[in-house]
């Protein structure tokens, strides 16, 4: 017979904007954690590959963690990278000006589980913090 196969993505687009203090310049990092969501899949998902879309902005740097859990209390994600522990990141670069998405490593962390979070960290260029980067789109693709 025929087999099925699903691929599903989310994707959610943001649009942040920035008013640098009347002093000039930006900080020089900021951190955004998303809310939970929700893949709806009862028996859990696999979560395949994260990519971020944005401005490349020389100077700056967008570092990415991933985080899943089969319970949507905020206190139930430990936010990891591509080595499976908090101390790396995904991306830790200036965006590429090209679609780069990256394979969500860590199986027996991110297999079989509900529901799921990211945490992005924005670096300005240093030492001036006159440039920041920019994130329009985060693209997580998951399957059940």
């Amino acid at each position: 017979g025929a087999s099925v196969v699903h691929v599903y993505s989310i994707l959610l687009h943001i649009t942040y904007k920035h008013t640098p203090p009347s002093s000039g310049g930006y900080k020089p990092s900021g951190t955004l954690i998303s809310p939970v969501f929700d893949t709806g899949a009862v028996n859990g998902a696999s979560f395949n590959s994260l990519l971020l879309r944005g401005g490349t902005v020389a100077g700056t740097k967008v570092r990415a963690q991933f985080a899943a859990s089969n319970s949507s209390s905020t206190g139930s994600f430990v936010f990891k990278g591509p080595d499976c522990t908090a101390n790396t990141h995904y991306y830790d670069s200036a965006l590429p000006a090209t679609d780069t998405p990256y394979e969500i490593l860590c199986p027996g962390d991110y297999s079989n589980k509900r529901f799921f979070r990211y945490k992005l960290i924005l670096l300005s260029n240093a030492p001036n913090y006159d440039l920041t980067p920019q994130v329009d789109e985060v693209i997580i693709n998951w399957s059940p």
